[in-house]
């Protein structure tokens, strides 16, 4: 900008010489104006020639130090034309070799008027700016900084109010107003921010702390009842957690029995931490059975006491709900030894022997008086799907085997097709799935649905009933019902009473009603429909604004305490309507107390549309007498079962159940699967010979005494009699552990019985070792008995 400004006087090319003391310097190239070339052409200087300037020797050396030094370079040259400011720039030709020099010259006084206004303009200039500038930070510092510092300001000293007499750790939060200048203040903020969550942080921790402090010092007390009151019960006692397993409280007893210093050492823990695999899944199993009970589940089992003699002990186990609404087992363990071995030994008296003999006759007549009514019975093992088909003959009623087979649900599901109606094929076919109905019946126990089946004439409605054996759960009982008359008789009711709402109302819901109301579904106010005189006293106030909520608080005292948490669960507004909207009514059965007695009930509920809209009808049904007669009933079947699978004689297992023990050890041997156990084959020598000497009531004696001498010898292992004078023993567990010493016991047995005229028992012994099957173990040890039979025969000969 400076340059543009600026008046060049000279501008030429010149060869400094510095070789006389005036006129020292050759002119190369010189401008002159237009004067200069028309008037003074005699002073023009001309190439290789003086310049003609009268240059001192000082300005003469300024232009040769200049040159000399080849580099642009300024300096001042005072001379007759004036003081001038020149710069010189070394020229060269191709070769590098200095040849000239250009040189400019412009006016000192000329560049220091034209710096002095640069300067004072400048400075001007960075005054207005620096006035700017601050005005401007004046600004900012007033919108960033102190203004947004004056809002935290105030939220710190609201939250320090706050925070005087405050409890609630929620109210203790700071209100940071929104900053957002991207500076030290939005940080500042966001400190004061997370300083305040800090702190609320704190201070809930310090009250969480002090409230789990109160808890701790609660459940430690309760911890301690609970110690003292299982320490001062007999027997084992313990309690678990449902869902997890854990123990959480026991006595010393059972914490001995866990191998455990005292019961800290065993709460905590679940039964795979503390026993070993079968065990803990044995106790794992136990307790699924209890908790899927509504009343106590009691069984015996065998263990071994601290010194390894076997005991037996009768275990209790039932479910709870503690004061935290867990769900929770609770056991009991007496050891009942002597009581059994009593009990046991009376089993062998004349008379039990008669009664033995004759009960299976009794639970056959029972079972088959039961069966009446049904037209077809299948008893169903869930685990392998076997099954067998019953059917009653309509001549005498009696009940007949008709079929076996396997895969029970997947011939179900083949035979849906042919004899079930079409509409009805989905419903049956969801209904019969294996895990539908195992969970039904973990809920209810019984199972019942409707459909038509084809008969010779068309199709007929029939009802299906399903129930699980109580004492062995892996089977179930299902029991069809023609109740053809029964629908059509219910259809012309129906119709003859279309018209009328109160009847519709009952007949959306079956049964004998003890009482019946009348719910409006969407705000839960109701009214009392009906109700029987004996019940008139127990039942809901006539009318009310909330349904469920009076059903709950009556609920608490009239049903029975075992079925009271089961009916709160499942009695629920949100259950009944989902129920219905996917069901068509929603049912539960529970039992209730009516003047001192339990009584078995049948709540009932449906969704019938009026003039006024929807109305949800709810029925209690008494089915007290129906349930009674179906538990007798299958407790009375169940026995009869096994019944059948009981020696008559000997009161010890038949070939028929060792033929389904053998089974289910080859399933388990083709899954791999299959536990230790060995195969002991017994033969009673010389029964024909006792029969033929002394009658067949001596013979029969002689093979009972032969049966009494096996199961005290394989007390832990089932024994059958599988012949005649035939037993069969499957040896596990403990009795497979010292296999080698029981067999020993008969050998000495048959030593002393060779003296003292006893029965002699043959006996040979096959462990299971990686076989295809059973028999193969079976035809080992049925071998070895045969050898031991023909030595005994000689050894008797020679005594």
């Amino acid at each position: 900008n400076c340059r543009d400004r600026l008046d060049i006087h000279f501008i030429y090319i010149i060869e400094p010489l510095n070789t006389e003391p005036q006129n020292n310097i050759r002119n190369v190239i010189a401008g002159v104006s237009q004067y200069e070339y028309e008037n003074l052409s005699d002073e023009l200087v001309y190439l290789n020639m003086p310049t003609g300037d009268s240059y001192s020797p000082e300005t003469a050396a300024k232009y040769l130090d200049a040159y000399d030094s080849g580099k642009l370079s300024f300096f001042e040259e005072v001379s007759e034309w004036g003081d001038d400011y020149t710069g010189l720039l070394p020229l060269y030709d191709s070769h590098g070799n200095k040849i000239a020099a250009l040189c400019i010259d412009v006016d000192i006084a000329q560049i220091h008027t034209l710096l002095r206004n640069e300067v004072l303009t400048d400075l001007s200039l960075i005054l207005l700016i620096g006035a700017v500038f601050i005005i401007v930070f004046l600004v900012w510092i007033m919108r960033n900084v102190t203004k947004p510092i004056e809002q935290l300001e105030g939220s710190v000293t609201e939250l320090a109010l706050k925070c005087k007499d405050q409890k609630d750790p929620d109210a203790l939060r700071i209100n940071v107003p929104e900053i957002h200048t991207n500076n030290e203040v939005e940080a500042l903020a966001h400190a004061v921010r997370q300083m305040s969550e800090a702190m609320q942080g704190y201070v809930k921790g310090m009250v969480t702390a002090e409230n789990a402090a109160r808890a701790a010092q609660k459940i430690a007390e309760l911890k301690e009842s609970i110690s003292s009151l299982f320490n001062n019960m007999p027997g084992l006692c313990f309690s678990k957690d449902a869902k997890t397993g854990v123990y959480l409280a026991c006595n010393q007893a059972f914490a001995e029995y866990a191998h455990k210093k005292d019961p800290d050492g065993v709460v905590g823990l679940t039964d795979n931490e503390i026993f070993d695999p079968v065990t803990a899944r044995h106790f794992i199993e136990d307790d699924r059975m209890a908790l899927s009970m509504d009343e106590p589940y009691i069984f015996f089992e065998d263990v071994s006491d601290a010194a390894g003699n076997p005991r037996q002990l009768q275990t209790t186990k039932l479910k709870f709900i503690d004061d935290a609404g867990r769900l929770c087992t609770l056991g009991m363990c007496q050891d009942v030894t002597d009581m059994v071995r009593i009990q046991r030994e009376n089993a062998t008296t004349k008379e039990a022997y008669e009664r033995a003999r004759s009960s299976g006759i009794i639970y056959t007549h029972i079972a088959q008086t039961l069966a009446h009514g049904y037209t077809d019975l299948f008893y169903v093992n869930l685990e392998t799907e076997e099954y067998i088909e019953y059917q009653t003959e309509s001549e005498n009623g009696a009940l007949t085997e008709v079929r076996r087979g396997c895969h029970f649900f997947e011939s179900c599901k083949i035979e849906v097709e042919t004899y079930v109606h079409p509409d009805d094929r989905a419903a049956f076919i969801r209904s019969m799935d294996r895990k539908v109905l195992i969970a039904a019946l973990n809920n209810n126990k019984t199972f019942m649905m409707t459909y038509r089946l084809k008969e010779e004439n068309g199709y007929s409605y029939v009802n299906m009933k399903v129930s699980r054996m109580e004492d062995d759960e892996r089977y179930i009982i299902i029991g069809v019902t023609n109740i053809n008359d029964q629908i059509k008789q219910q259809r012309l009711t129906e119709r003859l009473s279309e018209e009328r709402i109160a009847y519709t109302r009952i007949n959306a819901l079956v049964g004998d009603f003890i009482c019946i109301y009348v719910i409006v579904p969407e705000t839960g106010r109701y009214r009392e429909y009906s109700a029987t005189d004996s019940f008139e006293s127990y039942a809901l106030p006539k009318e009310g604004s909330d349904f469920f909520s009076a059903a709950t608080e009556h609920g608490r005292k009239l049903v029975y305490p075992a079925d009271l948490n089961r009916y709160l669960s499942v009695f629920t507004k949100e259950n009944v309507l989902n129920d219905i909207k996917n069901n068509g009514m929603f049912a539960i059965t529970y039992r209730i107390i009516i003047n001192g007695k339990l009584t078995y009930v049948q709540l009932r509920a449906a969704m019938v549309e009026e003039k006024d809209g929807n109305r949800l009808i709810v029925g209690l049904n008494d089915i007290d007498t129906s349930v009674r007669q179906e538990q007798e009933y299958e407790k009375c079947l169940a026995q009869a079962q096994r019944n059948a699978h009981i020696d008559a004689l000997t009161g010890v297992k038949n070939k028929h159940s060792y033929l389904d023990s053998e089974a289910r050890l080859d399933r388990l041997i083709t899954l791999h699967r299959a536990p230790e156990f060995a195969i002991v084959m017994l033969d009673l020598n010389d029964l024909k010979l006792v029969n033929d000497l002394c009658g067949h009531q001596a013979g029969d004696q002689h093979i009972k005494d032969a049966c009494q001498i096996i199961c005290k010898t394989f007390k832990h292992s089932p024994v059958f009699r599988i012949g005649g004078d035939e037993f069969a023993v499957i040896a596990d567990g403990s009795d497979y552990d010292c296999i080698e010493e029981l067999v020993g016991r008969i050998r000495d047995h048959n030593i002393s019985a060779l003296n003292n005229k006893g029965p002699i028992i043959a006996c040979g012994m096959a462990r299971f070792e990686d076989d295809v099957c059973v028999a193969a173990v079976f035809e080992r040890a049925d071998q070895k008995m045969y050898e031991n039979k023909n030595d005994l025969k000689a050894n008797k000969n020679a005594v």
